[in-house]
C-alpha cells in the first residue's frame, strides 16, 4: 500500500451521504488537485472552445489522456471541469492530465506552435502526411 493514502471505511449509508449519485459508489477519493499554470503548461495541449456538456468534457478529458495530450485548455465559457459528472465521466484522467481555463483568442494569438483545427467542413486528419510537416510532439488539435 501507498503510504502517501489513508483509508477509511464508511457505511453504505455515510457513502450515501457524501456522494452526489443516486447510487453511491463503492470508492470515494478526496485528492488535492494543484493549481497549474499557464507557465507550467506541457504540450501537446488540446484545446477546446465552448464545451457545455459535462460528460462530453470529461470523455474529451479521458480521450486527452488516452492519446497522451499533456494538458487540455478549455475557453472561459466551458463548463467547469470540476463539475461532479466532468470528474465522473473522466474515469479519473483529471488527476493525471492537467486542464486549464483560459482565453482562447489571448493564448492562440501567442505561440508560435502549429495548430490544428477541427469543423464539421473539414476533411480528414488521415489524409494529411503530418510527418512531412514535422509537427512531432507539438501538435495541438483544436
Amino acid at each position: 500500500m501507498n503510504k502517501n493514502l489513508e483509508w477509511i471505511e464508511l457505511s453504505s449509508e455515510d457513502m450515501q451521504k457524501i456522494s452526489s449519485h443516486p447510487t453511491a459508489p463503492s470508492i470515494i477519493a478526496l485528492v488535492q488537485i494543484p493549481k497549474y499554470t499557464e507557465d507550467n503548461l506541457k504540450w501537446p495541449v488540446l484545446v477546446l472552445d465552448d464545451v457545455q456538456d459535462p460528460g462530453n468534457l470529461g470523455t474529451l478529458i479521458r480521450i486527452a489522456d488516452w492519446f497522451d495530450f499533456k494538458t487540455v485548455v478549455c475557453s472561459k465559457g466551458s463548463v467547469l471541469w470540476h463539475n461532479p459528472k466532468v470528474i465522473q465521466s473522466s474515469m479519473g484522467s483529471f488527476l493525471r492530465i492537467p486542464v486549464l481555463e483560459l482565453d482562447l483568442f489571448e493564448f492562440l494569438s501567442h505561440t508560435t506552435r502549429k495548430i490544428f483545427g477541427a469543423n464539421l467542413n473539414g476533411h480528414s486528419i488521415y489524409s494529411e502526411n503530418l510527418e512531412e510537416m514535422d509537427i512531432g510532439i507539438g501538435t495541438r488539435f483544436i
